[in-house]
């Protein structure tokens, strides 16, 4: 709306993990919010666009991770299993759960694993079993 002008100056523009972020919010804010938007997304069945959400999460992730060489955050790659495990697309799934494990072994350098990536490479296990059990 270039005819609309505001008598506030606009909140200033500030670095957050890496990432610029507007009106106060963090990263972690917007991560929590698009998780938020593709759990929505799932309930009403339109999982074509949480798909695409899910993808460009898991992009911005992985950027941020070998940007500032730090383990990936599971949490996009939890929604994304949990998302193909109940569209019993299991083949991707474990293609997927392999990804994330791939990239977080990168950048663990022997620290311990997070819970959730911990509950990530035991789901890897059973996503495994299942697209081999539903191959057959």
């Amino acid at each position: 709306m270039a005819w609309f002008r505001s008598s506030k100056k606009a909140a200033p523009q500030r670095q957050s993990e890496g990432r610029t972020v507007e009106n106060g919010a963090t990263r972690s804010d917007e991560i929590k919010s698009r998780y938020d938007e593709m759990k929505a997304l799932a309930r009403t069945g339109d999982l074509d666009v949480e798909w695409a959400i899910i993808v460009q999460e898991m992009f911005d992730v992985e950027r941020e991770a070998i940007e500032n060489q730090w383990m990936p955050a599971p949490g996009v790659y939890k929604r994304a299993a949990v998302s193909l495990r109940k569209q019993k697309r299991y083949a991707l799934e474990v293609q997927i759960l392999e990804r994330f494990k791939r990239v977080n072994e990168q950048f663990r350098k022997g620290q311990p694993l997070y819970k959730v990536s911990a509950e990530l490479y035991e789901r890897l296990q059973t996503a495994k079993e299942l697209r081999d059990s539903s191959e057959k």
